[in-house]
């Protein structure tokens, strides 16, 4: 063997030598960056499911203060009666407009349902002082409340959320 060839047997040995050590940083490199990248992309998934459940609770929550005032504005029209009292029937749409205010604090791109909130208090609590109670004298009255409460269900403030996005 000649000295040249010796040399270039060197040279390709150091050279694969070389080329092999930076292709294995090459993809450990890869890997930590995939690994990094895939860590981003569930962190913000966790939290768009965290914002996800949170808002589907709230908007529970809401729901379910529309069924009790729904529950107690027909109870007090109903049935003369009834043990429910007029602050009862007021609180009861206060806390129905107060949880759908904080649904829509948590998510500002939903809108307020104004317009209906109002009506199902004008319905609940107008006159409730002064009108008699009882099915026969209110029969109107709560079939409506019981219309626009189903509507007020329906708005799109009150649809929930996926988990995660498909």
């Amino acid at each position: 063997m000649s000295v040249e060839d010796a040399a270039q047997k060197v040279f390709d040995t150091s050279t694969l030598q070389l080329l092999d050590a930076i292709m294995r940083w090459a993809v450990a490199l890869a890997g930590w960056g995939m690994a990094i990248w895939g860590w981003r992309v569930r962190g913000r998934q966790t939290r768009e499911i965290a914002d996800n459940a949170e808002i589907n609770k709230a908007i529970d929550a809401a729901l379910e203060r529309i069924e009790k005032l729904e529950e107690v504005a027909i109870l007090f029209w109903k049935d003369p009666d009834a043990s429910i009292v007029p602050a009862q029937v007021s609180s009861a749409v206060d806390a129905c407009t107060f949880y759908t205010q904080q649904l829509v604090s948590l998510q500002p791109e939903r809108e307020l349902p104004t317009k209906l909130l109002a009506d199902v208090r004008k319905q609940a609590t107008m006159n409730m002082e002064h009108e008699d109670r009882g099915l026969n004298h209110q029969r109107a009255r709560i079939s409506k409340l019981v219309r626009i409460t189903g509507r007020l269900k329906r708005e799109p403030a009150y649809k929930k959320h996926r988990l995660i996005k498909k």
